[in-house]
């Protein structure tokens, strides 16, 4: 794990370029949006970001932020590759969620009840612990949760955010 005075590598997989924006004016409230390289979630981001995870340059990511605001069945099964089956990434991988799809993975559906999910609280206060003196600790914790399973992490902006598109096409 890279020590506080290094950088933090972040690797986001979005398919939401607004709440890809909405993250990383997060992070950047505490200096951490330079740091972070967006992977769109199409169908080759699991291979794009196993490549990341093995290299052993400076370039490896810390941690790996999914976006799984919206459940589709190209998000399920790339959210299982990475994140739920024995052959998961070995980068703790924190899932973005909605209160759905939090109901879904909570319920055991796309895993079979075997991963257990951590949720460390919402994106703000994450990130703030990313960005200060306890970060080596911080992520050591993580590392230690995700061999159980994935970690949960809310946005309050991102559920906003999907409301108001939703309710957009709905009019």
């Amino acid at each position: 794990m890279n020590a506080l005075n290094r950088t933090l590598n972040t690797v986001l997989i979005s398919s939401s370029p607004e709440r890809a924006g909405l993250i990383r004016k997060s992070m950047a409230r505490h200096a951490l949006a330079d740091t972070l390289q967006r992977i769109s979630a199409d169908d080759r981001a699991a291979e794009r970001v196993r490549r990341l995870c093995v290299d052993r340059s400076e370039r490896r990511p810390d941690l790996v932020l999914f976006d799984f605001v919206d459940a589709t069945s190209r998000n399920k099964r790339l959210l299982a590759e990475l994140a739920l089956r024995r052959g998961r990434l070995r980068v703790p991988v924190v899932v973005l969620t909605s209160q759905d799809t939090e109901n879904l993975l909570q319920s055991g559906a796309l895993d079979k009840g075997e991963a257990v999910m951590f949720a460390p609280g919402e994106l703000g206060v994450f990130v703030k612990k990313l960005s200060d003196r306890r970060r080596k600790r911080y992520l050591w914790s993580l590392a230690v949760l995700y061999q159980y399973g994935p970690n949960l992490l809310r946005s309050n902006d991102c559920d906003a955010l999907q409301e108001q598109q939703m309710l957009a096409h709905v009019s």
